[in-house]
Formats: C-alpha cells, sequence, structure tokens
C-alpha cells in the first residue's frame, strides 16, 4: 500500500471517530456505561468484606505513687467484616470514642490483659449486622512500678536576648532553683537537672518577670511543674582593669616567670556592678603542662553572669624557668 492510500484510511477513521463524538450516540453510551458502573458497584458493595478499623484506648484509676512501666497501647486495631457500604462508612465517616480500660484492677503485680473483654465496649459503636473477628493487639502486659523522688537543680532553655547597650544585672533569678521529680528509680539515676520548656525574651531593657513551664517527659512527674524566672537589666560602660598572672603545675623546686607579667582585661559591666567588679574578680593562670615552645595560653576565670564582651591582651605569654 503506497502513502496515499494509507493517508486516506487514516482520514476515513478519523472521520468516523469525530462524526460518533458528536452525535447522540456518545451520550448514549456514556448513560448507559454509568448505569452499568452503578449497578457493579452496588452490587459489590452488597457482598461481604473484612477491615481493620482504629479504636482509642484511655486507662483510668492509676493509683497515687504508682507510674506505668510498660508501653500501653493507646490504639486498639480491630478486623471486623461487614457489608461493603458499612465498612466504608466507618472508613470516611467514622470517629470512634476512646474505649476505657480500668487501671486501678490491675496496679498490683504484673497482669495479662484480654483485650476480646473490651470486644462488647467496642461492638456498642459498630452495627449490629458488623462482626468482630479479633482485636490487636490481643493482650496488653499492665505493668506498673512505684514512684520514687529526688530533688534536681532547674536549668532553663531559653533565648534571652538584651536590647543595645543593656547588660544583666545579675544572674537570672529562678524560684524554685531546685524541684522535686517523681520516676522510676531507672529514670532518676540518670537524671541530673530539670529543664524547662524553650521560651524566647526578645529584646529585653526592663525587669522581666515571667512563668515557665518544666519541659514535659514521659513518666516524669515534677513538684512543682512551673518555674518563676526574673530578668533584671541595665546600661552598661566598659571597664578595663589589669590582672596578675598566677603559675601553676610547676615544680616546686622551680619558679615560673611570665612576660608580661600581667594582662589587660575590658568588660562590659553594668552601672550597679561597676564598683563590685575588680581584679578580685578575676583568675588569670598560666598552666606549665600547657605550654607550647616559648609560650604559654593564658586561662581565665570570671563571673560570667555579671559582665559580657570580655577581651584579654595578651591571650598567650612569654616565660622562663628559674631554679629556687
Amino acid at each position: 500500500m503506497n502513502r496515499t492510500g494509507f493517508s486516506h484510511i487514516v482520514i476515513y477513521f478519523y472521520e468516523k471517530v469525530k462524526r460518533f463524538l458528536v452525535s447522540k450516540d456518545l451520550l448514549i453510551f456514556l448513560f448507559f456505561l454509568l448505569i452499568s458502573t452503578g449497578l457493579w458497584t452496588l452490587h459489590a458493595l452488597r457482598k461481604n468484606y473484612e477491615t481493620m478499623i482504629v479504636v482509642p484506648v484511655i486507662y483510668t484509676h492509676i493509683p497515687k505513687g504508682l507510674i506505668k512501666a510498660s508501653n500501653l497501647p493507646q490504639k486498639l486495631r480491630v478486623s471486623v467484616t461487614d457489608g461493603g457500604t458499612t465498612l466504608l462508612r466507618y472508613r470516611i465517616t467514622k470517629d470512634f470514642s476512646p474505649i476505657t480500660i480500668d487501671a486501678g484492677k490491675y496496679a498490683n503485680g504484673n497482669h495479662l490483659f484480654n483485650t476480646m473483654l473490651l470486644e462488647s465496649d467496642i461492638q456498642k459503636q459498630l452495627n449490629t449486622s458488623t462482626k468482630i473477628i479479633k482485636i490487636y493487639p490481643n493482650q496488653i502486659a499492665m505493668k506498673f512500678e512505684k514512684l520514687k523522688c529526688k530533688q534536681v537543680e532547674v536549668k532553663i532553655r531559653g533565648n534571652i536576648s538584651l536590647a543595645q547597650q543593656y547588660v544583666l544585672c545579675n544572674a537570672i533569678d529562678i524560684r524554685p532553683k531546685r524541684v522535686m521529680v517523681y520516676a522510676t528509680s531507672s529514670i532518676l539515676d540518670t537524671m541530673k537537672y530539670a529543664y524547662t520548656e524553650p521560651f524566647s525574651l526578645n529584646d529585653v531593657k526592663d525587669t522581666i518577670q515571667t512563668n515557665v513551664r518544666l519541659a514535659s517527659q514521659q513518666n516524669i512527674a515534677y513538684a512543682p511543674s512551673m518555674i518563676h524566672i526574673t530578668v533584671r537589666t541595665e546600661t552598661y560602660t566598659e571597664k578595663e582593669i589589669e590582672v596578675k598572672i598566677n603559675p601553676i603545675n610547676v615544680n616546686e623546686d622551680y619558679r615560673l616567670r611570665t612576660f608580661p607579667s600581667s594582662t589587660k582585661i575590658r568588660f562590659n559591666v553594668g552601672i550597679s556592678n561597676y564598683n563590685k567588679i575588680n581584679a578580685n574578680s578575676f583568675v588569670v593562670t598560666a598552666d606549665y603542662k600547657e605550654a607550647k615552645g616559648s609560650k604559654i595560653p593564658l586561662l581565665f576565670s570570671y563571673p560570667e553572669a555579671l559582665i559580657s564582651n570580655v577581651r584579654f591582651s595578651p591571650n598567650s605569654v612569654d616565660y622562663i624557668l628559674e631554679k629556687k
């Protein structure tokens, strides 16, 4: 067949399809297709199927002084069978109410709770035609431990940024500084601090007082569960002092001399603390064990809560060892 004959065939079928698409035959075809699809769907939904639904669980009457030691499931998966229409409605619109388990009955010792005991409570939320096949998990390990307590220090997890030309008057005041923690012995053995929830205080230039909640953790309770913090600020000025360098870790038969023998320290300090911060507020050491060649780096200790933008000159010094 030559190319011209093939083109005539293509045009012929194209015209046939075009006439069908704009004719009443297409509408009749779509109508019967819709009817047949609907009848097939209706027939399919009348059949029985099996599906999985999810039912929430809550545990009540846990005695004071006890805590859950096992991971109690918060949801049950329930295998059910019924007609397709009913199961489709469960999937689309049905929200199941929580099933309650009285944990107080099982607080002494270790128990395995058979979840099929909840079948009647679950069935109340289902159609009478719906049958429960199985509940997962089939057992719940009901294990509780006695709470123990100890006192720990509170640490804040907050981002506190001060306005320009402002510094803290003193350390951030935390009340109470220590709280009681109630948990199992395995948790308490590894717990050193109680941390707050993250918070932010921005552009602070006045005294701010606020309450912050301690960060919640599973199987841990605090008393109190909230602490009060106070942030006091003031304007600052720059100050410079000279501090003598203290050599350490030197053999007692020798004397270590540094060049220079002191270092200058510049820092920002609040007006109210200006006269309180002096050379005695700093400890500057030259650790002979840290010597590198002819230089020893200086180590600094100072009241970080009261001063800021601390600069040292120099940061390291030359030295010689002299026999006593």
